[in-house]
């Protein structure tokens, strides 16, 4: 994992390198940027050029025997196929959020509303079907652009999202944690998020600690961090 690989060559030279070394690598995983500009945000879809063939170079990862993990988001920009399709049933949130491209005008989905749910497991059935093996849920928060109190008065399926706004991680998680056992039942699913909660280990969800930079010090202190987050 890194912050990123920017192309489909580099994703495939990386895992073939460590191959080539016999240094062992399990997984590898593909962060943000794969769908192109910032109006495209969290298309769910490979928009990029620098992404020409992502089932091939999902298949090679696989022949290659490692695991090929996906970030995803619960924000969509403007021009994407899931924003067009969620502001048609009135479930976007009027939060502003990531990412900080000003022309982005992305805004995270009501993940209380069932049909919500339902247009972003179709549009994320796209990627499993290109036989992903796991989801990295960026943003699980969602994470709002400055802290306004008019937010908390927003309103979403279940009224004020004050009221549930600390549900929003284990929703979003715990529903795309059901879809991919649906899809795949033979298989155990695994998300990366970096939000939880009591009970969200159920659903197959690993938490990381957020970015962080590459440095002793730093690898110091994610040791009582992930003591304290187990306790």
């Amino acid at each position: 994992s890194r912050e990123r690989y920017v192309s489909q060559e580099q994703l495939l030279g990386v895992l073939r390198d460590y191959r080539r070394l016999g240094i062992p690598l399990d997984g590898i995983v593909q962060d943000w940027q794969y769908w192109g500009d910032g109006r495209h945000w969290n298309a769910l879809e490979f928009l990029s050029p620098q992404f020409p063939d992502p089932k091939a170079m999902i298949d090679e990862v696989h022949r290659r025997n490692a695991r090929f993990i996906l970030s995803v988001w619960c924000a969509f920009g403007s021009e994407t196929k899931p924003y067009r399709d969620l502001a048609e049933i009135g479930a976007l949130l009027d939060l502003p959020t990531w990412p900080p491209f000003k022309d982005s005008g992305a805004k995270p989905y009501d993940v209380y509303n069932p049909a919500a749910r339902e247009i972003y497991w179709r549009h994320a059935k796209r990627l499993c079907d290109l036989g992903l093996d796991g989801w990295w849920m960026d943003s699980t928060e969602p994470e709002p652009v400055g802290q306004n109190a008019a937010h908390n008065d927003i309103p979403c399926h279940l009224g004020h999202y004050r009221d549930v706004r600390l549900a929003y991680p284990i929703s979003a998680v715990e529903w795309m944690a059901t879809q991919t056992r649906r899809e795949r039942p033979d298989r155990r699913p695994f998300i990366l998020t970096r939000s939880a909660s009591m009970g969200q280990q159920r659903t197959g969800a690993h938490v990381w600690s957020g970015d962080v930079p590459s440095t002793w010090e730093s690898l110091a202190k994610q040791i009582p961090c992930g003591l304290n987050f187990s306790l």
